[in-house]
């Protein structure tokens, strides 16, 4: 910009725009890059954000994005829903289910967590090995817990630092408009608009981290250009 080489570009081919793509955090910074650029050149610079930080803009800044930028989100993809907001209620919700489930704690956690992070299609762990290792991490953390025993009334006692609460934490959103891909009525991959208050929870389920891999991403498009072309 400070050369001068966008602008000679678009003056040189006046009939070609600039795209600006990116994923995950790159989708934040192509959100960003192209909202310092359309005032500049208007009409002429667009963005693609594939599966955006959810926690980017505030409503104002995204309904402002509307006309220039397009988010892309695979099915239940956890990262456009992160928020403190959403994670603080899903903490909430971790808690009261913990409370009211009868199974050890450190079985619920860890088992959830190697299902979150796995591909449900390649899970083939035996239930005697998953027990085996549930019960050395259990008993590793059990040792972990006595050595740091004699720290903790020293730490309690250390100056708190204030946080913010829920209700003073402004709610952010994805920026553009939103298209969402799922599997719907038997078919594979289908594309929808939505609005951007839909993701405003996490949903909690086995592919909700490898959703995010934007080759995962990426075949999901290209079954909706699949879909499409058929139609044609």
């Amino acid at each position: 910009q400070a050369h001068g080489v966008l602008d000679q570009a678009l003056a040189a081919l006046p009939h070609y725009n600039l795209k600006v793509l990116g994923h995950s955090l790159g989708a934040g910074v192509a959100t960003l890059l192209t909202m310092i650029l359309h005032p500049k050149m208007p009409g002429r610079v667009s963005c693609i954000a594939y599966s955006p930080p959810g926690a980017l803009l505030s409503m104002e800044a995204a309904e402002y994005t509307q006309a220039f930028v397009t988010s892309v989100i695979w099915r239940d993809d956890a990262i456009p829903r992160m928020g403190i907001n959403s994670l603080t209620q899903l903490r909430g919700r971790i808690v009261q289910a913990l409370a009211r489930c009868k199974r050890h704690k450190w079985f619920v956690l860890l088992g959830s967590s190697f299902m979150c992070c796995s591909n449900p299609s390649e899970i083939e762990v035996e239930s005697d090995e998953t027990t085996a290792l549930l019960n050395t991490v259990h008993t590793e953390r059990e040792e972990a817990r006595k050595r740091e025993s004699a720290h903790d009334l020293e730490a309690s006692q250390a100056p708190r630092k204030r946080y913010l609460t829920l209700s003073e934490c402004p709610l952010m959103w994805l920026p553009g408009r939103v298209i969402h891909l799922r599997p719907e009525d038997g078919v594979r991959c289908r594309a929808r608009w939505v609005d951007r208050t839909g993701f405003a929870q996490l949903v909690v389920s086995r592919s909700m981290v490898m959703d995010h891999l934007p080759d995962v991403l990426a075949t999901a498009l290209r079954d909706v250009a699949r879909s499409l072309e058929g139609r044609g």
